[in-house]
């Protein structure tokens, strides 16, 4: 089955992708017409710090729980081996700050943002968990590898394979996937339709 959301759901994920995002935008801002200054760029970075660190405090405090539950148990039942030491996880002095609550859904926002600045292309894009380039080729993205899905390559032999996509902001990911012939057949909004045709001509 495809996937239907480049988000991935695991918070590990999650910290991961926040983080290559904010890694990586810089490079793209003056292809993009965005500047480093913008408040959903420098937003989302301060964004991507906070999840991490909670992620990563999340899985210490785990541990800590696990640690004291052995130990619990071991007061109560008794046994030959004791656990080791019990501590109380405290918080790094540097710990990032509080941001507003909704890191995913600013992070969807500017996404969408991204994707529909004028000097974007389509090395992001994706369909059906395949990172592709503005011809179709899948790119060489660690997430490719660990989606389960039908690879592009093989719809070429279905002799009726529809697309279904819409909004601006695919527009390049549409036009990616048609010029690959990965599909015969597209469903699709009018603005998405009136901006392939318009490049063609």
């Amino acid at each position: 089955m495809a996937q239907t959301d480049y988000i991935l759901r695991d918070d590990q994920g999650k910290a991961t992708q926040f983080n290559q995002f904010a890694a990586n935008i810089s490079a793209q801002l003056i292809a993009l017409g965005l500047g480093a200054t913008d408040p959903d760029i420098i937003q989302q970075a301060l964004d991507a710090l906070r999840f991490r660190a909670l992620v990563d405090f999340g899985g210490t405090m785990q541990s800590a729980a696990q640690a004291w539950t052995a130990s619990k148990n071991h007061e109560r039942d008794g046994g030959d081996i004791t656990p080791s030491g019990q501590t109380l996880p405290v918080l790094p002095p540097n710990f990032p700050a509080a941001v507003p609550p909704g890191i995913v859904p600013r992070f969807r926002a500017l996404a969408q943002r991204v994707k529909t600045c004028p000097g974007y292309t389509v090395a992001i894009g994706e369909m059906l968990g395949t990172f592709l380039d503005a011809k179709g080729m899948p790119v060489d993205h660690p997430l490719n590898n660990s989606v389960i899905a039908m690879p592009p390559a093989d719809l070429e032999a279905i002799p009726h394979s529809i697309l279904i996509s819409g909004g601006l902001y695919k527009a390049g990911i549409v036009r990616a996937i048609l010029a690959a012939g990965y599909v015969n057949r597209l469903v699709t909004d009018e603005a998405v339709a009136q901006r392939l045709v318009a490049r063609r001509r």
